[in-house]
């Protein structure tokens, strides 16, 4: 019924939306990492873990005013139409990353970093 318009007159009509969401997930890579042109030397082992979780909110009110006029032009009616969208969103992102690396003997070293970020 696209182009539809009621009777002649005034209509309001105050529509609302609201969402919230979330998601999460984990995410892990291990590599080795090597000197280049280097063939057989072992390599540094390189772990990357990530724990990411984003949560959502939006909520808008749609206040909307239509008019329709009385007489007819062309088999139809002429109306008018306004909405004035009201709302507000809210994203936040929580990301938890660390990296582990270990040195091979002689040294037998492993050097841990991680790293916490909320926005």
């Amino acid at each position: 019924m696209a182009g539809f318009t009621p009777p002649p007159g005034l209509y309001v009509v105050d529509t609302n939306y609201y969402y919230a969401g979330s998601a999460e997930g984990q995410a892990a890579l291990g590599v080795i990492l090597q000197r280049a042109g280097a063939r057989d030397t072992a390599g540094i082992p390189l772990t990357l873990d990530a724990r990411i979780k984003v949560e959502g909110q939006a909520y808008y009110q749609i206040p909307t005013a239509v008019w329709v006029a009385p007489s007819q032009g062309f088999g139809g009616n002429l109306g008018f139409g306004i909405a004035t969208p009201i709302g507000w969103k809210d994203v936040s992102a929580d990301i938890d990353a660390r990296a582990t690396f270990t040195i091979p003997p002689p040294l037998s070293t492993t050097f841990p970093a991680g790293r916490r970020l909320s926005f």
